[in-house]
């Protein structure tokens, strides 16, 4: 292997100083390396490790890196791989570097190529995943391998759980989800690491073995002795139910987020030509943010790329904060012994470190806080042989002197008080426009804090927005679109349905709920007559007998008349609640019938039927893009689902919903960026990457932050692997197990608890060094005695006593103290007994007017009277004198149209009409083009057509016109919900198993479906079909005929030689006389479809129904036309054009 350096001083053309020079004639400004930066920028390419502090400058060194490097012909753009760990990342890293290098050709340096090709840059998992595609196949991972998201890994972990036979007795905490979460966590942790189920599963039964064979070392055995030993069986059972989930993944081509590093890593050692392939593709290698790489990832880089490759790794050892997603400080301290400097003469060195300590970002008061609180971290690393040594940030040589404000008060509402009172005079000249916008956070250890913060912001009229408080399927927005999709799907869940009733669109009010939960209650009982159904109007109302109600939709489509009363509490509809009802029933209707369109497709529609488009675009203080950014989000999940799920139908996209949003957070939230004028509400761990002119951190206790309640020693819980067999366990405290007696085993583990909570106590002082660094100007940290209904008080954090020994006179009068000022501090004497706030409590009237808020009321035993809050800055006044105009701008036509003799065609030719028309069908016609959906039509060609459009066309030409312009939605049945179980279970039954039973989606309360389903089932095991292997299953298809697309679905194509018969299930009655005809549209259709996809002859293609109930095979030997289906077509392009 060559290992001779690529550069040597004489071939370099050109310095970082001189292509700075270049490149400022393109940026407009003058920016120009320092001395630290032109070090890396130039130097040799060998492995080297790149110590970069917080806001050093390393996302601009690394694009000036790879700036030289093609500039003097190092490399080419191509031969340079960069590597970090999200898309946006990624992304900017791209953009920077291919606008830099777009510069250096137009100024007639590097490649000249026309269509130059950049460099490679990618996320580590993304990176990891195209190796396995080249090369899995050689260890055995199959091409179509699936990818799993975690809501479908925890669906099979959980059934595997709930199917164990074995004994649970020893498990501490058998809840099924419990250990669903523990078979998760200990499968990630296993290919993070390297290590075998196998491996895992021996060393636990060894070791607890060994443990019971130990003389006691007291006079009996106690409980924590048990305890421990109890917890090693627990984790061996853990091991078993990981085998299983591990089996099942191999058996059905799965893989999951940890097997995509863990394979990949393996092919590195195990595959040579892989790892000679990717050495000699990228003569360059960038790895970003390093400190947060697993063991797999080091495994997977330092296997290809090792050996003295040129490779730059870039880190910062304090900024480590992502341990709980596998991440390890220790993996940056051996990159010089992975990546070693390789010598012509083959003798091997540590690789050398760089440094970057010139903090751009804050100012010096911000930045001696932080320094303050890091400084623990230094000396650890000082005096640590395998550690890289840290050093402390400097200032910038313009930064600003910048302000650090700390106080310590009695409550969790005095310490938002405090904040908020704060924030305002910092960005309220901004918000009156007196000088520039300033941006704003909040950055809280955890979510508890995020609503008090959020209600003192809120009093003072201060913009905020809070982020991540809970997932992406919590935005109100998505919440909408979510709930109206369970209510088309599934009728018999109403939960849904009660949340879109009482929701801000409808807000039906408790009166008004308790009289529909009764008239559907009456509407259940005289579809049953001899149920039992309790009349007592006394009876309260719980909130179950409202989710139990089956008969809830059929309530709303079917009201009662206006002089109907509740005999169980005397309630009777009000006329508002009825108009609500009689639109959101029409509603419903209409999108019940797209229920089986295109995932993406109905789910867009839902948007623009509910109006949520327009009630985004009209939020205010904020632009479209921002206001569209979390259903936008959405959406994109929506569209990843339909393009990774195997059949992206409606009920599986919510079941997978579902789980998301129990076991994945509800989704991630699309990312915020800081926005001046607006203060963010966040966590700490959320805000990585992030900066903002004025930084306030909470609940700076020494049981908040740093949060050390629950230990992540792996002898506690069942989830964590081993520590000893971590492949960063060097860098971890370990537990002593060769004890001569049980009782100093048990002894050990209690030292080895004190270890891992100063590790622990590590971890949570670089997390606050993120805090801090993350403010510019004004870094504002606070705390209190009590949160809550707390009893005991607080102490302040040890980190907020770091940064409070700057403000105090008699340790120094550096410069360092003059900008520290404590707006506040209650000394040990002044901490009250009892907690102030104990016994306080708000409550808000509901239903509220959704443009207003609600009005909150607050009691408590230190307010002598209630407090009253009324809603601040309703929007309903300025609203309503919009929405007058408007109808004062209609008065005109209303006064044409009601003249004696108008006629409607006579009103379109006036200007007004004419007006009023053109503005009328834009309007349509952009939601039309947004939409493709067919609810609308203006004049011009149907945006797309189904195969069972062009059957009705066949069947009532008329008929089928009228239902174009005008859809009429057909009401659920139990026939065409039956039928669509079927269909799922038939593609089940030709393809490989997929995640889930199908009764594991079933409501429960449906048992007539799933009983009539395996009489169904029964009779196609029985049919001629069963034993035939389907060469293709719910074969999709677009087509264009006639001009318009025609989407649909094949169930099933069979091949016989060189011929193919398409396949249609039915599960109703075998059609006769016309009615046959027409039916054989849709196998027309198909036909020519699938002929046209396959490019093979029509008339080797056949078609055919099945009809499952009767065992009947409905054959066809002659089918309709190409011109007689556009003839059909022609029927809705007449329609739409009369």
């Amino acid at each position: 292997m060559n290992n001779q350096p690529l550069v040597n001083e004489a071939s370099v053309k050109y310095s970082p100083h001189e292509l700075a020079a270049v490149l400022n004639q393109y940026r407009g400004k003058q920016i120009f390396p320092t001395e630290d930066q032109a070090r890396i920028i130039e130097s040799p390419l060998e492995p080297l490790l790149v110590v970069a502090g917080a806001g050093s400058g390393k996302t601009a060194t690394m694009a000036d890196r790879v700036v030289w490097i093609v500039a003097n012909g190092f490399a080419k753009p191509e031969e340079i791989l960069g590597v970090t760990f999200t898309r946006k990342a990624a992304g900017e890293l791209t953009a920077r570097i291919n606008a830099q290098l777009d510069m250096l050709r137009r100024a007639g340096i590097g490649p000249m190529e026309d269509t130059p090709v950049p460099p490679s840059i990618s996320t580590y998992h993304s990176y990891a995943g195209d190796l396995v595609k080249d090369y899995g196949l050689r260890l055995g991972v199959e091409p179509d391998a699936r990818l799993l998201g975690e809501a479908e890994a925890w669906q099979i972990a959980h059934r595997i759980v709930r199917n164990y036979s074995g004994n649970l007795e020893s498990v501490e905490n058998s809840n099924a989800s419990t250990l669903t979460q523990a078979v998760l966590k200990f499968s990630g942790e296993l290919a993070e690491h390297q290590v075998s189920q196998e491996q895992a599963r021996d060393y636990l039964k060894s070791l607890r073995l060994q443990l019971e064979a130990l003389p006691l070392g007291r006079k009996k055995r106690i409980a924590a002795d048990t305890k421990l030993l109890g917890k090693l069986l627990e984790r061996e059972i853990v091991a078993e139910l990981v085998g299983a989930y591990q089996r099942y993944k191999h058996e059905h081509d799965l893989l999951d987020f940890g097997d995509l590093i863990a394979i990949a890593a393996d092919i590195a050692e195990r595959v040579p030509v892989a790892r000679q392939t990717e050495r000699d593709r990228f003569k360059v290698v960038l790895l970003d943010e390093f400190q947060d790489t697993s063991h797999a990832q080091m495994v997977l880089f330092s296997k290809i790329f090792g050996d003295g490759h040129p490779v730059t790794a870039v880190g910062d050892p304090n900024q480590s904060i992502y341990g709980f997603r596998g991440a390890s400080a220790g993996q940056l301290n051996e990159f010089p012994l992975q990546f070693p400097l390789v010598q012509p003469d083959g003798n091997r060195e540590r690789a050398k470190v760089a440094y970057l300590t010139t903090a751009w970002r804050n100012s010096r008061t911000v930045l001696s806080a932080a320094n303050q609180v890091a400084a623990p971290l230094l000396t650890a690393s000082m005096s640590d042989g395998r550690s890289v040594p840290l050093k402390k940030l400097t200032e910038s040589p313009v930064a600003t002197e910048g302000r650090v404000h700390l106080a310590f008060v009695e409550t969790e509402v005095a310490e938002a008080r405090l904040i908020a009172e704060q924030l305002d005079l910092e960005l309220r000249p901004g918000l009156e426009g007196k000088e520039p916008l300033k941006s704003a956070a909040v950055l809280s250890r955890t979510k508890a804090g995020f609503a008090a913060i959020a209600d003192a912001l809120d009093e003072r009229g201060l913009p905020n927005e809070t982020t991540g408080l809970g997932g992406l399927l919590d935005a109100p927005e998505v919440g909408v679109i979510v709930s109206t999709l369970q209510v088309i799907s599934n009728p018999h869940r109403p939960d849904h349905l009660w949340r879109l009733l009482a929701g801000a669109r409808w807000r039906l009010g408790a009166a008004d709920l308790i009289a529909l939960n009764d008239w559907s209650r009456e509407l259940e009982r005289r579809r049953s007559p001899r149920q039992a159904v309790a009349d007592d109007a006394d009876t309260p109302l719980f909130a179950t007998e409202l989710l139990e109600s089956a008969s809830l939709i059929e309530a709303i489509e079917e009201l009662p008349r206006t002089d109907w009363v509740s005999s169980r509490s005397g309630r009777t509809l009000s006329s508002a609640a009825r108009e609500r009802l009689l639109a959101l029933s029409a509603e419903l209707k209409s999108l019940r019938r797209h229920a089986h369109d295109d995932l993406g497709d109905l789910v867009r529609l839902v948007e623009r039927t509910t109006n949520l488009d327009i009630e985004l675009d009209a939020k205010p203080g904020v632009n479209h893009h921002s206001a569209r950014k979390q259903l936008d989000a959405f959406f994109d999940v929506v569209d990843e689902f339909v393009r990774a799920a195997d059949r992206p139908r409606l009920q599986e996209f919510l079941d997978w919903v579902d789980a998301a949003a129990e076991h994945e957070n509800g989704l991630d939230l699309a990312p915020d960026e800081p926005k001046p004028g607006t203060i963010q509400i966040l966590t700490v761990h959320s805000s990585k990457g992030l900066e903002w002119d004025v930084v306030a951190v909470p609940s700076m206790t020494a049981k908040k932050f740093p949060s050390m309640s629950n230990s992540s020693r792996w002898t506690v819980g069942s989830s964590a692997l081993p520590w000893e067999l971590r492949g960063d366990h060097r860098s971890l405290p370990q537990w002593r197990t060769d004890g001569e007696t049980l009782k100093e085993v048990v002894d050990a583990e209690k030292a080895y608890a004190e270890d891992e909570k100063e590790h622990r106590e590590n971890e949570e002082r670089r997390l606050a060094y993120v805090a801090l660094t993350r403010a510019k100007d004004l870094l504002l940290c606070t705390a209190a005695a009590y949160y809550g209904a707390a009893v005991k008080p607080h102490e302040p954090s040890p980190f907020l006593l770091d940064v409070k020994e700057l403000s105090d006179n008699t340790l120094s009068e550096s410069s360092d103290a003059t900008s520290v000022r404590v707006l506040g501090w209650l000394e040990e004497d002044e901490i009250p007994a009892d907690n102030p706030e104990a016994g306080r409590e708000s409550a808000a009237a509901w239903p509220f007017d959704p443009l207003a808020g609600p009005t909150v009321t607050e009691r408590g035993p230190q307010l002598e009277e209630p407090i009253v809050k009324e809603p601040l800055n309703s929007r309903r006044p300025a609203l309503t004198t919009l929405a007058g105009l408007v109808r004062d701008g209609f008065e005109p036509w209303e006064t044409l149209r009601t003249q004696p003799g108008s006629d409607p065609s006579s009103l379109m030719q006036s200007d007004l009409g004419k007006d009023l028309l053109q503005e009328t069908l834009a309007v349509l016609t952009r939601r039309m083009e947004l939409s493709g959906s067919r609810a609308i039509h203006s004049v011009g060609v149907p945006k797309h057509l189904s195969p069972s459009m062009l059957v009705e066309a066949a069947s009532n030409a008329e008929a089928a016109q009228r239902q174009y312009l005008r859809p009429v939605p057909s009401r659920p049945s139990k026939e065409a919900h039956l039928g669509n179980l079927f269909h799922e279970w038939v593609e089940r039954f030709y393809k490989t198993p997929v995640l889930l039973d199908l009764e594991d989606v079933m409501p429960a309360s449906d048992e007539e479906s799933l009983q009539q389903l395996e009489v169904l089932k029964d009779k196609f095991r029985a049919s001629e079909w069963s034993s035939k292997q389907a060469e293709e299953v719910e074969v999709p298809f677009d087509q264009l005929v006639a001009g318009v697309p025609v989407r649909g679905r094949i169930d099933a194509v069979f091949k016989h030689g060189d011929t193919f018969e398409i396949v249609d299930w039915k599960t109703g009655h075998v059609p006769s006389g016309q009615d046959r005809e027409n039916k054989k549209v849709q196998l027309s259709m198909y036909r020519l479809a699938f002929a046209r996809s396959r490019g093979v002859d029509p008339e080797k293609v056949s078609a055919a129904f099945y009809y499952v109930n009767h065992g009947q095979t409905l054959r066809f030997t002659e089918f309709h036309s190409e011109a007689e289906l556009e003839a059909l077509i022609d029927t809705y392009r007449s329609a739409s054009t009369n």
